[in-house]
């Protein structure tokens, strides 16, 4: 396996073999590196939802979000405060309106998210997001020792409570590239 450590500082990436960067060629012309057409970048509206919406209807004071999408990976971030009025919402507490389903090759990888909500599933120790595969919505789970995760609900939120939530998260995709 090659060293790419410092392909961007000196522009040698060329390894002998013919084996290159992935995800860069050298643009001789300007004796620099230029970007591999796989990548693009957005902003996404986060919202939320639930397995059952039901009645469930949402205040949003701020939401914002943001995509970097490397071939099959997509990287997220996120920032949103609502306010949630349940009704008959039930199930699974889902971050919705993903710019791209996730794979059926892999869950997704948290970095970090922070979330204020009323109550955490039962022996939960931390939070986290996580993919669901070929949808497009992350889920949030309670981390639990040696057992599996556990699904939020509208069970563990607080209808008219308002909810700030921050976090981003690496996955692969489905979707072909345009």
């Amino acid at each position: 396996m090659p060293n790419y450590r410092n392909c961007f500082i000196d522009a040698s990436c060329n390894f002998g073999n013919n084996e290159s960067l992935p995800g860069v060629f050298s643009d001789v012309a300007n004796s620099g590196l230029v970007p591999f057409p796989g990548f693009d970048e957005g902003s996404w509206l986060p919202m939320i939802s639930f397995a059952t919406p039901g009645t469930l209807a949402v205040t949003y004071s701020a939401a914002s979000g943001s995509w970097q999408r490397h071939g099959k990976w997509v990287q997220l971030s996120f920032s949103f405060n609502f306010v949630p009025t349940l009704g008959t919402a039930a199930g699974q507490f889902q971050i919705i309106n993903l710019p791209f389903p996730a794979s059926i090759e892999t869950g997704g990888l948290v970095s970090y998210m922070d979330a204020d909500v009323a109550t955490w599933p039962a022996g939960a120790v931390d939070l986290a997001l996580a993919t669901t595969n070929a949808q497009s919505f992350l889920k949030l789970v309670g981390n639990k020792p040696a057992s599996n995760p556990v699904d939020f609900t509208a069970a563990n939120f607080t209808s008219g409570a308002t909810v700030t939530m921050r976090g981003n998260i690496r996955y692969l995709t489905t979707a072909p590239w345009p």
